[in-house]
């Protein structure tokens, strides 16, 4: 079968997102669709594999940013291509929490936002649908992207860059590897930054040298 016929399908393209004791995490996810108008009930369908799944099973609440045509490649690769079970995905990004302690995203990356409680879940196999009803939704005014429009520009620029992207500098004093997927939260380096734009300031943080000391692996 030609799966790209899935493609031709109008998605939008979302974060969803859930706080969870001090944990804030989210996914991109192309799967947030109306199922009822009256009342207004949502489906939000999010991989097993993935911890916001997880997260979502146990809150039963889950806040999602529908994302703008001027969504970046850095907050897709932040929220699609690490994990956050080693990072930490809201590290140094401007996000609001909802009524629920969910975090929604903030800015002209987002063209709208919605708060939405979990009623029922269906398993779907490697997926679970999450049966939602929105205790809140605003729209921005900016325009939404597309699942078609990401498939076609923004995913094609990440996978042309994502070989430097995940290449990783290892200190030559100490051995420290900075890993540009996680970055270095701490001292204020968002995941998926990577090593040649770290400020030139930076130093290693466990021996405390310079950039010029760091060789790529």
């Amino acid at each position: 079968m030609d799966t790209r016929a899935l493609f031709t399908l109008q998605c939008g393209l979302f974060v969803a997102a859930v706080g969870l004791g001090d944990k804030l995490n989210g996914c991109v996810t192309n799967t947030l669709l109306q199922q009822s108008h009256a009342p207004v009930k949502l489906s939000l369908t999010v991989d097993k594999t993935h911890l916001t799944h997880d997260m979502i099973m146990e809150k039963k609440s889950v806040a999602v940013s529908v994302l703008s045509t001027g969504v970046t490649e850095a907050t897709i690769r932040r929220f699609g291509y690490s994990s956050g079970r080693d990072t930490e995905k809201f590290a140094g990004i401007s996000y609001t929490l909802d009524e629920n302690e969910n975090p929604l995203l903030e800015g002209a990356e987002v063209a709208a936002r919605f708060s939405l409680q979990v009623y029922d879940g269906v398993d779907m196999g490697t997926h679970t649908m999450f049966l939602c009803i929105p205790t809140s939704m605003e729209d921005t005014g900016i325009k939404s992207v597309t699942y078609m429009n990401y498939q076609e520009t923004i995913k094609n620029k990440i996978s042309e860059k994502r070989s430097d992207v995940m290449k990783k500098y290892v200190c030559t004093i100490c051995g420290y590897i900075y890993n540009p997927e996680k970055g270095d939260p701490d001292h204020g380096i968002a995941p998926g930054t990577k090593f040649e734009d770290i400020p030139d300031d930076f130093v290693c943080p466990v021996c405390g040298v310079g950039k010029d000391m760091f060789e790529a692996q």
